[in-house]
């Protein structure tokens, strides 16, 4: 069997779907509204009008959640048979905001990521900010580059003394 020839099965199926989807709809709408009509008014749209008001109250109950049953039934088929379409919807949507106008906000956040990751690899890589300094007695002492403000800290600091940001 061709490609064609499946694609025009499963759009006759689909027609017949959306059929059944509208009709079941239609139904459910109707039954839903009898209830709430039954339940209220004491009465039936079908005329039993003898019915005591306990009987009509329930029997109203049924048909409300009937309907909605049928609705909620019907509203699954129409998806399912538009789900193309809605996908199709929703992929020109998204298209929409990657146009030329929109590049440029894109580009703006990529930059921002782009620096907050660099800033962040470079706190985590303490080897290429440990600078020596000496002092008279010539003994060599271990200090720490901030990475914001350049202040030079001592060895075992968790905070720059000048900025207070975390080494």
């Amino acid at each position: 069997m061709s490609g064609e020839k499946k694609k025009d099965i499963h759009k006759g199926t689909r027609i017949i779907v959306r059929i059944i989807g509208f009709s079941v709809l239609i139904g459910g709408i109707f039954v839903l509204i009898n209830g709430i009509i039954t339940k209220n008014l004491g009465d039936s749209m079908f005329g039993d009008f003898d019915a005591p008001w306990f009987e009509t109250v329930s029997r109203g109950n049924g048909l409300m959640f009937g309907g909605i049953a049928m609705i909620i039934f019907s509203s699954f088929l129409l998806f399912v048979t538009y789900r193309g379409r809605i996908a199709g919807y929703m992929l020109d949507e998204v298209s929409k905001t990657t146009d030329s106008q929109h590049k440029s906000d894109f580009e703006r956040y990529e930059k921002i990521i782009e620096e907050s990751s660099k800033r962040r690899v470079s706190k985590g890589n303490r080897a290429e900010r440990i600078a020596p300094s000496s002092e008279m007695n010539n003994d060599q002492i271990v200090k720490i580059k901030c990475v914001l403000c350049g202040a030079l800290n001592d060895e075992d600091a968790q905070f720059c003394d000048q900025c207070s940001e975390p080494l």
